[in-house]
């Protein structure tokens, strides 16, 4: 209620999402249609609205990572929603923030493993580009080359255009 009811404050959206991470985090929290109560959709948004904020962009990557880890409805309301551009706008403007890079990643780890049209969606947003520049900017974060190199797995399985993107 609050991302929606306070769209335009940063810091309290940037609070907001930390709080979706946390309990979407949660073994089963995400099971209970947080996603479905527009969850999903206030994160995409507040990203948008709000693009230059490093701590909000960090924490809603970390809530959307998380919302959409163990819910396939989740998954499918975030590509929907626009998450995968979101995410990479964030991965560019932030780029050297090691900690919204390796959330980033999982967030498209998250879309493309199981969802195939959101693979060419990922192509399409050049968030094959922004994951082998995750992997490239932060060689010594053990966290990012580990989420980074999933993503890219399930980025380029089965995707000729995505494999010749990742080169």
């Amino acid at each position: 209620a609050a991302l929606r009811r306070h769209s335009g404050t940063a810091s309290l959206q940037a609070f907001a999402c930390g709080a979706l991470r946390n309990l979407a985090g949660n073994i089963g929290y995400d099971t209970i249609g947080t996603g479905n109560a527009g969850a999903v959709e206030a994160v995409v948004q507040a990203m948008r609205r709000h693009s230059s904020d490093r701590v909000l962009q960090t924490r809603a990557c970390g809530a959307l990572r998380n919302l959409t880890r163990r819910v396939a409805a989740n998954r499918t309301l975030a590509v929907n929603e626009g998450a995968i551009e979101a995410v990479v706008a964030a991965m560019r403007t932030h780029a050297l923030v090691v900690e919204l890079q390796e959330r980033a990643c999982g967030v498209l780890r998250n879309l493309s493993s199981s969802i195939m049209e959101s693979r060419n969606l990922a192509g399409d947003a050049d968030a094959v580009q922004a994951v082998v520049a995750a992997l490239r900017g932060h060689p010594t974060s053990a966290e990012v080359q580990e989420t980074a190199s999933v993503a890219l797995y399930f980025l380029i399985k089965d995707n000729t255009e995505n494999k010749r993107l990742a080169r």
